[in-house]
This record gives structure tokens, C-alpha cells and sequence, in this order.
């Protein structure tokens, strides 16, 4: 929270009174997360002390090494959209779309608080003899919230578009599901990971974001000209959902998972076809209508959620 609230206050400040532009706005992100380290490592210093492990320092490194490529892969994977987009197409697109886009980036809110919990836990879980099980029962009911939140917050995200934004960014309000299922589909990829994690061998994800990445480069360079914002939207989906197919397969062949691919597939089904279908019957409705609609639709998917996840063996 204090770096949170570090990075927005020095960026109104460095950017919106000083004027400092990308300068302050890093210099903002650097001094928040240099609040993290003077929060955090003295304590540990003073709680365990100092000392050097090169057997442990080995594995860290030889763990986390690839980690850094994946990491800048997965850069060019998030924002290459964006700047091929101001490229290719034009300024005002771009805009509206980065609204958009983080708009349906809010799914990541929920993804990132569970990663953070399921890093040390899914180590502990592989210890045990039904590990293989405990990971299927979490991937179950994990997806199934992920795709409930995916539809709620797409739902959320287009009503504040059209309440907070003016009427030129309503045209890109089309790609906020299609970026929220990219979200999702980034989620599952990271679930997905639990055997390349468990094995050490963290070298296959920098193979599996370099190739989403060369993908989705790709294909924006040949739908943007074409469809602008929705090409974008789209190239991006696509590479994300290509990424979580990579991970599934490869990693089932490392450390095989029964992940119920087809309660997914089938919940993923029922949320397009609900959406779809009530997209289609709100056209040119009221906003009351069409509220009233996607709250109907948003507790039917979720009734079906509920009954796909008790009916799973």
C-alpha cells in the first residue's frame, strides 16, 4: 500500500506539477519500489542475520537466471500492442485503446494477489503423494472464479468507460473482454507453469513467452493496419491463448497434471455464448435495460459455474 500510494503521490507530482514527463513517471515507479527494499530488508537483516550460502545462492541463480529473459519477453508480449498501434495506426487510437485496455486489465487484480499465495504453496503441495490431485482441485475451482471475474469485470469495465470517458473512447468498448480473456488466458498460463517450476526447469517459460511475444508482434503488424484497435486486442488474445497452450502441453509431458481441460473449455463456451447472446439483445437499449441484462447474464454464468464445478469428479 505505502508503495502504491508512493508511485501515484510522485507522479503527480513529478509528472503532473513538475512536468517531467517519462523521466518522473520512472523516477516515481523506482522510488516506490525502493520503498520495498528499505522497508523490508533491514528487517530481514535484523531477524536472520547475514550469511553467505553458495550452494543456496547457486540454486537461486541458476533458477532465476531465465527469469530474466522471460520477464523481458513478457514485456514485448504486454506492450508491443501499444507501440505498434501508435506505429502503425494513430495517436488518438492508441489513446483510447491504452484506456481499454487497462480497463480490462483489472482482472489482474485478482491474479495477482492469488500468484503471489500459490508461488510458496504449490512447492509445499508438491511434497505431498496426492499433489497431482490437490493441483487439479485447485486449477478446478481457480478457473472457474477467474472466469466469473473475467465476465463481471468485463461487464464492470464498459459501464465505466461509457459513465468517466468521453463519447470517442465508446468505440473501443468491444476490446475490453477481449483483453480481460487475454488476462485470463495469462492466469491459467501460470498455473499451467507448475511442472516447469517443480523440475527447475524455468528455461522452457523464456522459450514459451519469446514465441507468444514473436506472435503477437506478428500478427499486430498485419491486423492493425487492417482492423486498428480490434486487430490489436485480438493479435493479443491469440498470443496469450497460444502461450497457456504451449505451457499445457509441454508441461504435461514434465510433470503430468489432470487439469479437466474440458470443464474449462466447456465453462470458457457458456461465458462467450452468454455474452455474445446478451450483447446481441441489449443493442440500442437503455442503460438501465442494458445493466439490468448483464446482471441477469452475470448470476446465470455464475449458477453455471457453481453446478459445472459440483458436478466435476
Amino acid at each position: 500500500v505505502m508503495s502504491l500510494l508512493i508511485n501515484l503521490g510522485a507522479t503527480l507530482l513529478l509528472v503532473g506539477t513538475l512536468s517531467m514527463g517519462l523521466a518522473g513517471a520512472l523516477l516515481s515507479m523506482g522510488g516506490a519500489y525502493a520503498c520495498i527494499g528499505v522497508c523490508t530488508l533491514p528487517a530481514m537483516v535484523v531477524r536472520v542475520g547475514l550469511r553467505l550460502r553458495l550452494d543456496v545462492a547457486g540454486n537461486l541463480v541458476g533458477f532465476g537466471l531465465p527469469l530474466v529473459a522471460n520477464f523481458v519477453s513478457t514485456w514485448v508480449l504486454q506492450l508491443s500492442d501499444r507501440y505498434l498501434l501508435g506505429r502503425l495506426g494513430s495517436l488518438d487510437s492508441t489513446a483510447s485503446y491504452s484506456v481499454a485496455y487497462t480497463l480490462g486489465s483489472a482482472l489482474a487484480m485478482i491474479i495477482t494477489p492469488f500468484l503471489l499465495a500459490w508461488s510458496p504453496l504449490m512447492y509445499s503441495i508438491a511434497r505431498r503423494d496426492d499433489a497431482a490431485r490437490v493441483y487439479q482441485l485447485v486449477f478446478r475451482w481457480f478457473h472457474l472464479i477467474l472466469l466469473f471475474a473475467t465476465y463481471g469485470l468485463s461487464l464492470a469495465s464498459i459501464n465505466l468507460l461509457y459513465v468517466f470517458f468521453p463519447p470517442d473512447y465508446r468505440s473501443t468498448a468491444p476490446v475490453i473482454p477481449i483483453v480481460a480473456v487475454s488476462i485470463m488466458f495469462s492466469g491459467v498460463y501460470n498455473f499451467f507453469n507448475v511442472g516447469v517450476s517443480i523440475r527447475r526447469k524455468t528455461w522452457f517459460a523464456v522459450l514459451f513467452t519469446t514465441l507468444a511475444a514473436l506472435v503477437n508482434v506478428g500478427l499486430n503488424i498485419v491486423l492493425i493496419p487492417l482492423y486498428r484497435a480490434m486487430g490489436a486486442a485480438v493479435s493479443t488474445l491469440i498470443a496469450y491463448a497460444l502461450l497457456a497452450l504451449i505451457a499445457y502441453i509441454v508441461n504435461q509431458r514434465i510433470y503430468r497434471i489432470p487439469f479437466e481441460i474440458g470443464l474449462f473449455a466447456i465453462a470458457l463456451f457458456i461465458g462467450i455464448v452468454l455474452y455474445t447472446s446478451s450483447s446481441f439483445l441489449v443493442q440500442k437499449q437503455s442503460l438501465y435495460i442494458t445493466d439490468a441484462v448483464d446482471l441477469c447474464t452475470l448470476i446465470c454464468y455464475g449458477g453455471c459455474l457453481m453446478l459445472l464445478g459440483k458436478l466435476a469428479r
